[in-house]
């Protein structure tokens, strides 16, 4: 598989993960949405987070040449996850030795 395939499998499994969020809001009126999705700052990231699901497919098959089709889709889904939890870790606090 090439760069821009890899790129493009990963870009699609962050699609994905962006329609299971919207899978609970299908039944909902509009109104009823949670308020995330009504923010501008939602829909300004999202395709952010799908860029950088094909990017992390990428290059994983630069490093990894034998990456299939199914695993550039799955990384494309789990890397905004993968940021996510990373940002909510906690931090050392100052002065701590750990």
């Amino acid at each position: 598989m090439g760069g821009l395939e890899a790129f493009l499998f990963g870009a699609l499994g962050g699609i994905a993960a962006e329609f299971v969020a919207w899978l609970p809001c299908r039944k909902l009126p509009k109104a009823k949405w949670p308020a995330h999705f009504r923010r501008l700052v939602y829909w300004a990231a999202a395709p952010g987070w799908i860029v950088l699901g094909g990017v992390v497919a990428y290059l994983t098959v630069r490093s990894t040449p034998a990456t299939t089709e199914l695993m550039a889709f799955q990384l494309g889904a789990t890397a905004p996850l993968f940021v996510e939890r990373l940002a909510a870790a906690p931090t050392p606090s100052a002065g701590s030795t750990g």
